[in-house]
């Protein structure tokens, strides 16, 4: 039977210690590599994986999908949403959601062009300001934060207020993201707030 001496188990010890962080850096630049491209912009897609920057830029290339506020984009085959530009919104007491600095309110319009009347409350909104999270306000008092009418019927427009609270007095980039229902689409509007 060999004897282990000092010396060799002295040797193991580096040799299991050297695999050890060879290992370790193997696993960083994998990860490294792997990750590389996460530098870019956040993305959404769109119906046939259309990209979508959603990073706070003044710019956006032409996308059926990504619209200044004003303007109409067509979701889910089904659907016309208008977004108006974002308006001062200044809470009232009924007013509820983390305030910030200051609120705005977005005006949204959706045209059902189904056969089905649509749950209002199907719709999903989300927004970003600089590029960062914002608060969802909601004021019963001034109609935020819900849709007048719940069911949207076939060949109507439905209209809804949504306020935003925003993390600095200066004006910025407000970006709202809405989608309905289950669909993939998401139709993206951006412009100064």
């Amino acid at each position: 039977m060999a004897t282990v001496t000092p010396l060799k188990k002295q040797r193991r010890h580096r040799l299991l210690l050297i695999a050890g962080l060879g290992l370790v850096l193997l696993v960083a630049l994998v990860f490294l590599v792997a990750n590389s491209d996460r530098d870019e912009a956040p993305t959404v897609t769109g119906p046939a994986s259309t990209p979508v920057p959603v990073a706070p830029e003044t710019h956006v290339p032409d996308n059926p999908y990504v619209k200044p506020f004003g303007q109409t984009v067509r979701i889910a085959e089904a659907y016309e949403v208008t977004m108006e530009a974002p308006e001062k919104l200044t809470s009232s007491d009924t007013s509820a959601g983390e305030l910030g600095v200051r609120s705005v309110s977005v005006a949204v319009l959706i045209k059902n062009d189904t056969e089905q009347a649509l749950d209002a409350r199907a719709a999903r909104i989300n927004a970003t300001f600089n590029g960062g999270p914002t608060s969802n306000v909601w004021d019963t008092d001034k109609g935020v934060g819900m849709f007048v009418v719940p069911q949207i019927q076939p060949g109507a427009t439905g209209r809804a207020e949504y306020g935003f609270s925003l993390p600095v007095e200066a004006e910025g980039d407000l970006r709202v993201e809405i989608r309905i229902g289950m669909s993939t689409d998401i139709a993206v509007f951006y412009g100064r707030a």
